[in-house]
């Protein structure tokens, strides 16, 4: 039965909070929603707009979803008599799936936008029972005026977290929605019992998931001196070898991997700085595979000596000599040296040889390394110049049968379709004794061109060599902020980069690869920090972008809200919780939840 004359206390008392900013007694609305409406206030939220945000992507096929689905979809029945939706969220209140018991209940709660991909989260829609779940991790009872939106007076919700039950770490939300003229308390009473019931479930599927992980273990660890590893999200086994290797890796980055893989079901190779050895760590990471589920990674440790074959070949082959291409440049990452040897066999196989590569990736500056102190000849193909064009063939032709080293062709990809052809044709008919043509392009050479122009365009002659993005070359980080240090500042006011600090810009993806890391050094530089640059000198922008996953639009604000607290605050916790007006244990939440490490991090 709904009391209309307490509704009503409600909705004058939250008027005058949101008017007049005056906060009600705990006997006319209770401390947990007045709470919940602070945080909403500091996030910027406005009740007359908030609704559901859209998310980018979310992992349907999860452990949660799988457990969850056969346990809510049996008990729906019990719902029968009730007009009423159900939704399932992860642990940032995106929703995983839905379920209602009538087309009119299913109707209000598409036109709401509550659907799979949407985040009900807090920081999406304000005071919900969500929201307070996830920020309290207790079961909660929300109705009418209480929400924080002004469209939700006629509905209520109970909610409650999920926990995985061996990390005990909050997994997601399970919520129940009607109207209010339907509601009751016995609706918490009703999904705390289900909630109960998916952990109970969830334990029996990670018990199998364990046994399955160990088999996998037990059946590669045979050879005791191969480095292996099988872990997932609660679970690591390894052996002694991998002990040692992995004692100097950064654990992070080891299970950034591990989740890649999980996630995408597909194998990946990384190189990582070690420090308690010299050189970098190879590290092959597999998917575990449990039938048509992954259930966790299997990473193979290994340190590779340039020069060692390559897989499939024989172990009798001569090893190749260290490229003798680009040894000034730093770098000493598996794809960088994989790279430097395909530039050398093509130097030495082509006369023409093409970088490809992403934006940014210094295409430009190995060219220049390549040809420095030689008779060269540049054209680039960017130029915005229309009599630069005109000239270009009149200028290539003639340096094809000269004395010179090299013929660059920078950004050639760009050039007009025609002109590109031509020079294509010119580079294909060149002599025996011909300059080399060193050129660059886009790093997808086929996307870049139009499949009606590739019918009639055979393609650039020669060798093509990818040059690697930063993001596949987290290892040389070190290396290259150094030498980008050490080229815009003198010996006498040069920093360091602290370990720290590198470990943190290793877990950024690095779009704009070298010209991003270029920036961030100028940005330090400009701050004279010191003779040290700690992770606590770092932007905020860029300690938000270091999470291990990607975040959405308002939880990057809120990430660098949190950071910026903790900067203001030289670490104190408690008095940054407090400049956020939230309390301590939501703010350990939060950063789990963003996955920011507070307690190794000197502010």
């Amino acid at each position: 039965m709904v009391d209309i004359e307490v509704l009503d206390r409600v909705r004058r008392a939250r008027e005058s909070f949101f008017g007049e900013g005056l906060v009600p007694p705990p006997e006319v609305v209770r401390p947990v929603i007045v709470d919940s409406w602070k945080r909403s206030l500091l996030y910027g939220l406005d009740p007359g707009s908030v609704r559901p945000v859209a998310v980018a992507t979310i992992e349907h096929d999860n452990q949660l979803t799988r457990v969850a689905r056969p346990v809510i979809e049996s008990r729906l029945d019990w719902l029968v008599d009730l007009e009423c939706g159900l939704t399932l969220t992860n642990s940032e209140g995106v929703v995983l799936e839905s379920w209602t018991t009538g087309e009119g209940f299913a109707h209000r709660l598409r036109v709401r936008s509550v659907l799979p991909g949407f985040s009900i989260a807090e920081n999406a829609i304000g005071t919900a029972s969500v929201g307070i779940a996830l920020e309290t991790g207790q079961g909660t009872f929300v109705r009418g005026w209480e929400q924080y939106t002004d469209k939700g007076y006629r509905m209520s919700s109970a909610s409650v977290p999920i926990r995985h039950p061996l990390t005990q770490r909050c997994a997601g939300t399970l919520n129940i929605s009607c109207d209010i003229a339907d509601s009751s308390p016995i609706m918490l009473q009703w999904i705390k019992e289900v909630g109960a019931l998916i952990e109970r479930e969830m334990l029996n599927a990670s018990t199998e998931d364990e046994r399955h992980l160990l088999d996998v273990y037990l059946a590669v660890k045979r050879d005791r001196r191969q480095p292996v590893v099988c872990l997932n999200d609660h679970t690591m086994i390894g052996n002694a070898a991998a002990a040692r290797l992995m004692d100097g890796l950064d654990r992070g980055l080891l299970w950034d991997a591990a989740s890649d893989v999980i996630r995408s079901r597909r194998e990946s190779v990384l190189s990582l700085a070690s420090t308690e050895r010299e050189g970098h760590i190879k590290v092959t990471c597999q998917p575990v595979l449990n039938g048509d589920r992954a259930v966790g990674a299997m990473l193979r440790l290994d340190v590779p000596q340039l020069g060692s074959a390559s897989p499939g070949r024989s172990s009798r082959a001569p090893a190749p000599a260290p490229a003798p291409v680009l040894d000034d440049m730093p770098g000493t990452s598996l794809a960088w040296r994989t790279f430097r040897h395909q530039l050398r066999d093509g130097l030495a196989s082509d006369r023409s040889v093409l970088l490809v590569g992403e934006p940014g990736v210094g295409k430009t500056t190995i060219l220049k390394r390549l040809t420095a102190d030689a008779r060269t000849l540049t054209l680039d193909g960017a130029s915005p110049d229309p009599d630069a064009h005109a000239t270009w063939l009149s200028r290539l032709i003639p340096a094809l049968t000269s004395d010179l080293d090299y013929v660059v062709l920078d950004n050639v990809l760009l050039l007009p379709r025609p002109l590109l052809v031509a020079t294509a044709e010119a580079v294909r008919s060149m002599g025996d004794g011909a300059p080399h043509v060193l050129a660059s392009g886009p790093h997808d050479f086929a996307d870049t061109l139009d499949p009606e122009f590739m019918e009639s365009f055979s393609g650039w002659p020669g060798t093509s060599v990818r040059v690697p993005p930063v993001r596949e070359r987290l290892g040389d980080i070190p290396l290259l902020l150094d030498a980008i240090t050490a080229s815009r500042a003198t010996l006498w006011n040069r920093p360091v980069w602290t370990r720290e600090a590198v470990q943190v810009l290793s877990r950024i993806g690095w779009s704009g690869n070298l010209r991003s890391l270029e920036s961030l050094v100028n940005t330090m530089l400009s701050r004279h920090v010191g003779p040290y640059i700690r992770r606590e000198h770092l932007p905020s922008d860029v300690l938000a972008g270091a999470t291990r996953r990607d975040l959405s639009t308002l939880e990057r604000l809120e990430a660098q809200a949190i950071v910026a607290a903790m900067k203001a605050a030289d670490g104190n916790k408690k008095l940054a919780a407090a400049n956020l007006g939230i309390a301590r244990s939501t703010l350990y939440r939060k950063v789990r939840a963003l996955g920011f490490d507070l307690d190794h991090t000197a502010y």
